[in-house]
């Protein structure tokens, strides 16, 4: 039989009456203890804050989303007032999409 791990540092940690259903669900669902869930939880997965680089990205990207935004708004007033041909049209679609795959990639990543 295994040695049983001995602790020595106690913990209290206040909980929500919705809370503590949660965890003792989760923990009664990994067939564990609610303890045993929550050390497995703290050590089991690295939850890695933004870096401020990467914070200081997503700004700018936020940014320039905004002005791509208003310039299709403005755009699309001119496509709906006849001002641009077919194919400037089929150009400015293919444009969107290709911003709209470069933000999903960019935001798939974590960036």
């Amino acid at each position: 039989m295994g040695k049983k791990k001995m602790y020595d540092s106690v913990f209290i940690l206040r909980l929500t009456m919705r809370q503590r259903k949660l965890l003792n669900k989760k923990a009664e669902d990994s067939n564990i203890t609610a303890s045993a869930y929550l050390r497995n939880c703290i050590t089991s997965q690295d939850i890695k804050s933004p870096s401020f680089e990467d914070m200081k990205v997503r700004k700018d990207l936020i940014r320039e989303v905004n002005a791509v935004g208003t310039n299709i708004n403005q755009i699309a007033k001119n496509v709906n007032g006849g001002f641009y041909s077919e194919n400037e049209k089929r150009k400015l679609f293919a444009l969107m999409q290709k911003l709209t795959e470069d933000v999903e990639s960019i935001l798939s990543r974590g960036g």
